[in-house]
């Protein structure tokens, strides 16, 4: 007997719910409701969340040398995912000097192994000093200097030699002195099963100043509508607009 009062009771609810109005949560006070014939042309779109439509990267290398001379030099990646069709740029600035194709080995396939972040930092003699610095930024970056194409290129100065390395592999900027006392290198790769970020440079001198900086821009633009996002609001009425 008890069991058939349970069922009962189960058929009553089952019946409530059934005789309900459904359009009656959708009141003044939480909404509209928005009727078939206005919703049936955006069903099975949707637009996705705030998200990243700027990546970009730069490396600065800067080297202190006599009479408060500094020498600097920069290379940047810059990705944008703006409207659905992604670009890809790469520019080089820094001092002057003549820009030549390089033919010398890709610094990219001349590097430690390893995946992930890698530092290295190899100081000898006396007065030294070396900095590796990572550091992630908000919003865009200012575009510099001249754009480069795949391709291996050489940037002579009057103390050493910088090489910049775009191809499949991935980018590097690199700078070795003439008497190969002191090297430097930074470079995003994806090679020979090592991927990510390296920056490494070396010091066998007296009295040498260097920083190698890696700035990684994460540029978003929260609350911004896309076009579709656009089309697909003004279709809706204006009070849930």
């Amino acid at each position: 007997m008890k069991k058939s009062i349970v069922l009962l009771t189960l058929a009553s609810s089952i019946g409530l719910v059934e005789a309900a109005d459904i359009s009656a949560p959708f009141n003044s006070d939480i909404g509209m409701l928005v009727s078939d014939e206005v919703l049936g042309a955006q069903r099975g779109k949707f637009v996705a969340g705030p998200k990243n439509h700027y990546f970009g990267i730069e490396f600065i290398t800067s080297i202190a040398g006599p009479n408060g001379t500094i020498m600097t030099s920069g290379m940047q990646l810059n990705v944008n995912f703006n409207h659905n069709q992604p670009t890809v740029s790469v520019n080089h600035y820094g001092d002057e000097g003549s820009l030549s194709t390089g033919s010398a080995q890709n610094s990219i396939n001349n590097a430690p192994n390893g995946s992930g972040v890698v530092q290295i930092a190899q100081i000898a003699g006396n007065g030294n000093a070396g900095l590796n610095d990572l550091s992630f930024m908000s919003g865009q970056m200012q575009v510099k200097g001249s754009s480069l194409t795949q391709g291996q290129y050489q940037l002579s100065l009057p103390d050493g030699l910088v090489r910049y390395d775009f191809n499949n592999s991935g980018l590097a900027m690199s700078y070795a002195s003439n008497d190969g006392n002191l090297t430097t290198t930074q470079m995003l790769r994806d090679s020979n099963g090592s991927k990510g970020f390296v920056q490494q440079f070396s010091i066998a001198d007296n009295s040498k100043l260097l920083s190698n900086q890696a700035k990684f821009y994460m540029g978003d633009q929260l609350n911004a509508y896309t076009d579709l996002a656009e089309t697909l609001r003004q279709q809706l009425p204006t009070g849930i607009r």
